[in-house]
């Protein structure tokens, strides 16, 4: 069969045209309305694609298919109320710059020095660390989130210190995750008292490349998550116990 590439580039149209208005459709009547459930309910177009696949009961349908659904209401009403649901509106965060690790002080563990088994996620226990900032620039919320298995462990620092972050992490780890072998950090300087936390987590822990997000992921993109709750702007202060504890198990 000769491949012809204005044929093909008007089916490959034409299946996104479809797609986009699958979940518009009488056969995606019940698919639609788990969506807009689970939407409600916080979900990620990812996760609810996902748990589509994988309970195999409704019709499937791609996360992208989630998010032409929503940017293709012609009902602003609507439309922005499920935009407004979307945790990164569906836009993925990037950021281009990156240096080399900063060698400076050698005293630190380079990310590339991590064992073998942390890149390949074949065991528990491995962590990735940072922190949020609150309205006043001082407070702060420290998550700790496991490679693995994205469990999170979330506690709050106030009158930023990096003394005070460290006792509060070592009390966040044993709290949820117990025992453990690695926490890999950016280069902030609330992680400047990372020996007491490597002595008292029993761990080693490992930086990041400066300006490198993208190396620390499954702790930046929960951190992102967090801020669907506690926007830029919040008074940690206002924060009590009860409040971080309900947005850690809800994540």
């Amino acid at each position: 069969v000769k491949y012809e590439a204005n044929y093909a580039e008007t089916q490959a149209r034409n299946r996104r045209k479809t797609q986009k208005k699958a979940l518009g459709s009488s056969p995606f009547t019940d698919t639609r309305e788990y969506v807009l459930q689970k939407l409600n309910e916080r979900w990620s177009p990812e996760q609810i694609a996902g748990r589509l696949k994988l309970d195999g009961v409704l019709p499937t349908i791609s996360h992208t298919t989630i998010y032409n659904y929503i940017y293709s209401i012609t009902d602003r009403d609507e439309h922005d109320r499920l935009i407004k649901q979307l945790r990164r509106k569906g836009k993925p965060y990037r950021h281009e710059k990156q240096v080399i690790y900063n060698q400076t002080n050698r005293a630190k563990h380079s990310i590339h020095d991590r064992p073998n088994e942390v890149e390949e996620l074949s065991r528990l226990g491995d962590l990735e660390g940072d922190t949020i900032v609150g309205s006043n620039q001082k407070d702060r919320i420290l998550t700790h989130v496991c490679r693995v298995t994205g469990l999170l462990a979330m506690g709050k620092g106030l009158d930023f210190n990096a003394n005070s972050i460290s006792n509060q992490a070592t009390k966040d780890i044993k709290r949820v995750f117990g025992d453990i072998k690695t926490i890999t950090y950016d280069n902030g300087l609330e992680f400047s008292a990372w020996k007491l936390t490597e002595a008292t987590t029993n761990s080693t822990i490992f930086f990041s490349d400066p300006y490198a997000p993208h190396q620390r992921g499954c702790n930046e993109n929960t951190n992102g998550l967090i801020r669907d709750y506690l926007p830029k702007g919040t008074d940690f202060r206002k924060l009590d116990e009860t409040d971080i504890m309900f947005i850690e198990n809800s994540l």
